[in-house]
């Protein structure tokens, strides 16, 4: 299951992954953390610029399979709950969570984004990116809706709720986050968002 979520989910998000990177604006000496990272694939894409990347998740099989796709030292993969980040406070200049806030509850969303304010600098940039809410009407959101079906029962209960609360809008009124910028991808289906901690 893991191993196809590696090589499938991630190949077809390939294109996505390359558009965070390009919108991330982080050099050789960045401070980066993903958070959420399952299987690194966008710690990896941050590593081609940075030096100074790290992913986290809490799923010690999904950082088993990161640390094997490692061809060097970086990025740094770290098994931990993201609720209690292993970081000092105003740590990085950078901190993202890619298509995992969606998966959780409402209250352990707001508590990883809690997590995610407190080891940024204070004028770092949070950058958040999931499903556009509401998701247009067209194909590609009816076959993520599919996808999350399959997922699983409580994976497929957070998703609706994520949605049917307001997805990021609510999170980052939730939060005290106001949008620097807003970047629709993925036919509109998928909201990058950078905010100013």
């Amino acid at each position: 299951m893991l191993i196809d979520y590696s090589n499938t989910v991630d190949y077809l998000l390939k294109g996505l992954r390359i558009k965070i990177l390009e919108n991330s604006s982080i050099k050789e000496d960045t401070l980066v953390l993903d958070v959420c990272c399952g299987t690194g694939d966008q710690a990896f894409y941050y590593a081609q610029k940075s030096n100074h990347v790290f992913g986290v998740d809490i799923d010690s099989k999904m950082i088993g399979l990161a640390q094997k796709r490692k061809k060097d030292d970086s990025p740094t993969l770290i098994v931990t709950d993201a609720r209690k980040l292993p970081f000092e406070d105003n740590y990085f200049d950078l901190t993202s969570i890619c298509l995992a806030l969606h998966e959780k509850e409402e209250k352990l969303r707001n508590q990883i984004i809690h997590e995610m304010k407190r080891v940024t600098k204070k004028g770092g940039t949070i950058m958040i990116v999931d499903y556009n809410v509401p998701l247009p009407n067209n194909f590609l959101s009816l076959f993520i809706r599919i996808i999350e079906f399959f997922a699983g029962t409580n994976h497929f209960s957070c998703f609706n709720d994520y949605i049917k609360s307001g997805g990021t809008d609510r999170i980052l009124n939730q939060n005290q986050l106001k949008t620097k910028e807003e970047l629709l991808l993925f036919s509109r289906t998928i909201k990058l968002i950078k905010v100013v901690n």
